[in-house]
């Protein structure tokens, strides 16, 4: 089950392009070439990257990483 996640996504060195909290059902697509995702519950979020689901981080603390497109 999706539940509300808190997620904040950046260019890194650069503006914050989003940071709020997201409700399930929500979706989000950004076209920068790298960014920066902190995501406050990964177990209630699935995020695309690049056309495919990414494997989300452990499931009790917030997870950061970097995408990059292809």
């Amino acid at each position: 089950m999706l539940r509300p996640s808190y997620i904040t996504v950046r260019i890194p060195g650069g503006r914050t392009l989003v940071s709020r909290l997201f409700r399930a059902g929500e979706r989000r697509s950004f076209d920068q070439k790298i960014l920066q995702v902190v995501n406050g519950r990964p177990s209630a979020v699935r995020f695309k990257v690049n056309g495919e689901l990414r494997k989300p981080g452990p499931p009790t603390e917030p997870e950061t990483f970097t995408v990059r497109r292809r």
